[in-house]
């Protein structure tokens, strides 16, 4: 596929999710793309919930084939979403009975300023505990039926699975020891917020974060407001080509985190 027709797809996909961040109707797909190559790439994004409320509104009649599939993808992923919050509140309420110290992250967070929470769809959950809580987190997920997996991260994020779709990702920071912003991060506990036995970062910090841990790694030592849509476009462009867009660094869902997040922080 050439480069110049995967941005139109790209684009095409960005303007679906506007419109239902924005709460109107989607333009009309542009002439030379179909809906199957769309909805391609929208699975490999986890982005069918999403953009399936605004592709129904302007498929026509030989796209209900795939209009099916999409349909289908969509009510899976609206169904994970319900298990992931039911599996999120039971080990919440497991860390503050035990006394963990506890901060929901990423997707958790996220999902709330969607207009609604199946739409930030989430291959995994993400919570921040001390580092000494490590064994007894272990037993509280082990005793809720989750598996132990493995270490990574340099040794800061257990992994840990329960089928068919639950993983659970648990920091004991958030960025490694190498990253050269790790030492901003070492007081987050004292600068965060508690409620109800859950921690909570503002969102100064927590945009700060998700820029630090998805984009400043790769684009280099900038000043975040010094980012231009040139840069954000040549490094997404880079990305694509190197195959790494989804599943080795920035998703498609990172970048709609933060455009989410600064349109919440500026209601």
């Amino acid at each position: 596929m050439h480069e110049t027709h995967r941005l139109l797809i790209a684009k095409y996909i960005v303007e679906l999710v506007r419109s239902v961040l924005e709460e109107r109707s989607p333009k009309k797909r542009p002439d030379g793309i179909s809906m199957a190559e769309i909805f391609r790439i929208v699975q490999k994004q986890r982005m069918e919930c999403i953009t399936y409320d605004a592709v129904r509104q302007v498929t026509e009649k030989e796209d209900e084939q795939v209009l099916l599939q999409w349909y289908r993808s969509s009510r899976i992923c609206a169904a994970q979403s319900k298990m992931q919050k039911r599996e999120e509140q039971a080990i919440l309420s497991e860390l503050i009975q035990s006394g963990v110290r506890n901060m929901p992250l990423k997707g958790c967070i996220m999902k709330k300023l969607y207009p609604r929470e199946e739409y930030r769809q989430m291959s995994d959950l993400d919570l921040l505990i001390d580092v000494n809580n490590r064994k007894t987190v272990q037993t509280i997920l082990e005793n809720l039926g989750y598996c132990f997996e493995s270490r990574e991260c340099e040794d800061t994020v257990d992994v840990y699975r329960k089928e068919p779709w639950m993983c659970v990702e648990v920091h004991n920071s958030l960025l490694s020891g190498h990253h050269k912003n790790y030492s901003k991060y070492t007081d987050i506990w004292e600068r965060s917020v508690e409620k109800n036995g859950i921690y909570q970062m503002s969102w100064d910090d927590y945009y700060v974060f998700l820029i630090e841990h998805h984009i400043l790694p790769e684009l280099g030592s900038i000043f975040v407001v010094s980012l231009t849509a040139k840069q954000l476009s040549d490094f997404l462009s880079q990305k694509r080509q190197s195959g790494r867009l989804h599943g080795g660094g920035l998703s498609a869902k990172s970048v709609r985190d933060i455009g989410v997040l600064i349109k919440a922080a500026f209601r």
